[in-house]
């Protein structure tokens, strides 16, 4: 997460408040979704594992 920001800041000319803000929550909500996904995993649920895996990857995931 500090590299998006420092990304970001450094490339501030280029990036909207409101992109900084939508990136962020962008990337928080793919952490919550992979958190997701290895608690379900370790949970023994794949099949919920690799829908939040999907999102993460935005319908991506390879399908088992």
């Amino acid at each position: 997460m500090s590299a998006l920001l420092g990304y970001l800041n450094r490339n501030s000319f280029r990036v909207t408040p409101h992109m900084r803000e939508r990136a962020l929550q962008t990337v928080g909500s793919s952490l919550d979704h992979a958190a997701a996904a290895v608690n379900a995993e370790a949970g023994g649920d794949l099949e919920e594992a690799y829908r939040q895996w999907d999102i993460v990857f935005n319908n991506y995931f390879p399908k088992a």
